[in-house]
């Protein structure tokens, strides 16, 4: 019987034995699959140093801003050159804050579609107003990916003090969705949030320098997803990081863009300026509308008695190939960071001057500007 048992016991450890091997050689196979996929995916799939990094640094205000006196030839193509002035505006001189004499003062905010990201510097719709007014001299502060906090929080720290006529504040439906979030591919940035009294309050401030951490790794953390470590110990990984932004409501997120434009408002009024909020369309605007958080925001800007212009209805006045050529080629998995074709930013500048120069306020003051 002993002997029996005795057997049994052997089988059943040597089975055991065999089904743990079994198991460990499955591991080893699917880790070493994942591996080589990693290593298969490598060439066509990770980032290259984005571009922008030439002329943008870490800003612990900011997330990232531009380099002081930058200037790159041929940074689009070629004569499309990037310049960036001593203030860190793209522009070929800097700005003085008061304004020339007998001229008005346009200063343009907003993301890589105010930028002219894909253009030179005199092709951005803000260098365009000055060619359609030549009485109006332009400010250019777009910078390429921020959300509408961090376009609103440069304003308010590096142009405020900055004499102007007219503020364009503008901005894309993305805008919105960087907002809610504390970070932007992988790279901090401040969060903007009203607290109980509902004052803007700045959260994540200094930003973290993630960003010159290990670049590398930085660009590529969706490409490491792929691997089968990285999988199992996501969990972990979550649990001992930091805690991401509270997730916003469509309700918490339409307050916090209106208590934006109040705090834009008073900074134009203390700058004697006309405030005007400009929504760009994209082309998900065209092929996939979302009319609903356009109401919100013009909603959101009638009953702060702010001026709002959209361009989308222009925008699907075009058939599909004369709306294409409004935006430069991009590629797919960059496909947030789209922008404005040459002839996208002459459409703008055109299509928004029309509705400018109509604006009581700046009318009066184009008037008494014009030679008798």
């Amino acid at each position: 019987m002993r002997t029996l048992l005795s057997t049994l016991g052997r089988l059943v450890r040597g089975a055991l034995s065999l089904v743990l091997r079994l198991l460990l050689v499955l591991v080893v196979i699917e880790g070493t699959a994942s591996w080589i996929g990693f290593g298969i995916s490598l060439p066509d799939g990770a980032r290259p140093a984005e571009r922008e990094r030439l002329h943008m640094q870490y800003d612990p205000e900011l997330g990232w801003a531009h380099v002081p006196d930058t200037r790159l030839e041929d940074f689009y193509g070629p004569g499309r050159h990037l310049t960036i002035n001593a203030q860190g505006f793209r522009g070929t001189r800097n700005v003085p804050e008061s304004k020339p004499p007998g001229r008005l003062r346009a200063i343009c905010a907003g993301d890589q579609f105010t930028l002219g990201a894909g253009v030179g510097d005199d092709d951005t719709w803000c260098a365009h107003l000055s060619n359609l007014e030549p009485r109006l001299e332009t400010v250019n502060l777009g910078q390429g990916g921020y959300g509408l906090d961090q376009s609103f929080l440069w304003y308010q720290r590096d142009a405020a003090a900055f004499e102007a006529d007219l503020v364009v504040f503008a901005f894309t439906r993305e805008d919105f969705v960087r907002m809610e979030s504390d970070t932007y591919r992988q790279y901090a940035k401040p969060v903007l949030r009203l607290d109980d009294d509902g004052a803007l309050t700045v959260r994540n401030v200094p930003v973290p320098n993630h960003g010159d951490r290990v670049p590398w790794l930085v660009r590529n953390a969706t490409l490491l997803e792929q691997l089968r470590i990285v999988q199992l110990a996501r969990p972990a990984l979550d649990a001992l990081g930091p805690v991401d932004s509270e997730k916003l409501t469509v309700g918490q997120l339409s307050e916090l863009t209106g208590g934006v434009f109040e705090a834009l408002q008073r900074i134009a009024d203390q700058q004697g300026a006309t405030l005007v909020l400009l929504y760009l369309p994209t082309r998900h605007d065209y092929e996939e509308p979302g009319d609903l958080w356009r109401r919100r925001i013009a909603r959101e800007a009638r009953l702060r008695g702010i001026h709002f212009i959209d361009l989308t209805e222009d925008q699907r006045r075009m058939d599909r190939l004369a709306m294409m050529e409004l935006y430069a080629p991009v590629v797919a998995r960059d496909a947030d960071t789209e922008s404005f074709s040459e002839a996208g930013n002459a459409w703008v500048a055109e299509t928004l001057w029309d509705r400018l120069r109509r604006l009581p306020s700046l009318a009066a003051r184009l008037e008494a500007r014009t030679p008798s």
